[in-house]
């Protein structure tokens, strides 16, 4: 059974903030900071449309380039979530173990489409490994909006700027692309 949103976000947390650069602020970001008071919002009045999303925990920068619509809201309703309470519900135990492994910043990028059937679980996955520490910095770029570059299918999955596979992934392959 589904839980309504409202429900979801009513959690003690501690603060997550979003820098929101657009042209207007969002309705939908309006509607979940009213629903969240652990979250902070700020807007600046930009034409390039970017989400900044951080929490009081150490992890990787995420960024959202384009608004976040349509399938995307679940995976980032679910990011803000963890963020605000520390508790990232990983597909393997094994994922945040792996990651801590690594020596190296990984830049992870995840275009995607607001209505493609695939794109919200690898947005999901690729987020939740954001949040396993700070050496994996994640974009979720919209794609169908021409924010990805050349883009043949989505999603597709770029590690340090190199497509690395396009259509469903799951975490543990994102884990590792990202630890090759």
């Amino acid at each position: 059974m589904a839980v309504p949103v409202q429900q979801y976000l009513a959690v003690d947390g501690s603060p997550v903030e979003l820098v929101e650069r657009s042209p207007e602020p969002s309705p939908v970001l309006d509607r979940l900071a009213r629903l969240a008071p652990w979250l902070r919002r700020t807007h600046v009045v930009a034409e390039d449309e970017r989400l900044r999303v951080s929490g009081a925990f150490p992890h990787g920068e995420i960024t959202f380039w384009g608004p976040v619509a349509g399938r995307q809201l679940e995976p980032f309703v679910e990011l803000l979530r963890a963020l605000a309470t520390r508790e990232v519900d990983y597909d393997t135990p094994a994922t945040p173990g792996r990651l801590a492994e690594l020596t190296r910043s990984v830049a992870l990028g995840v275009g995607v489409s607001s209505q493609c059937p695939y794109c919200p679980s690898v947005a999901a996955a690729a987020l939740r490994i954001a949040c396993a520490g700070p050496r994996v910095d994640v974009v979720i770029a919209r794609a169908d909006l021409g924010l990805f570059g050349d883009v043949r299918a989505v999603p597709t999955i770029r590690v340090d700027g190199v497509v690395r596979r396009t259509g469903p992934t799951s975490e543990w392959q994102l884990v590792e692309l990202v630890t090759a």
